[in-house]
C-alpha cells in the first residue's frame, strides 16, 4: 500500500502494526518511524528533499517514483500538493 503524508495516513500506519506480509511505500518519515519495529511490515521510503517544517520528503524524484510504483491501495492526505 502507498501511504502519503499526513495525520490520517499516519493513523492508518499505526493500525497496520501487527499485521503480516504488508508492504508500505511512503515519503513520510513519521510513517517510517511508526512502522520501524513492525516485524510483519516491509517499509519502502521514497527519496527526495526534506520538506521544511514537516517530516516529509518531496521533489521531482519523489513525484516520479510515486507515479512509477505500483500500489494496490493508495491513501493520500489532505495536505498533498502543498509546497
Amino acid at each position: 500500500m502507498i501511504l502519503d503524508t499526513g495525520t490520517t495516513t499516519l493513523e492508518i500506519a499505526r493500525r497496520i502494526v501487527g499485521r503480516r506480509d504488508v508492504t508500505v511505500i511512503t515519503t513520510s518519515l513519521a510513517i517510517v518511524s511508526a512502522l520501524q519495529s513492525a516485524a510483519g511490515v516491509r517499509v519502502v521510503l521514497l527519496g527526495g528533499f526534506l520538506r521544511g517544517g514537516s517530516p516529509d520528503l518531496h521533489g521531482p524524484l519523489t513525484e516520479q517514483k510515486r507515479r512509477d510504483v505500483p500500489g494496490r491501495y493508495r491513501f493520500h492526505g489532505r495536505g498533498r500538493g502543498r509546497p
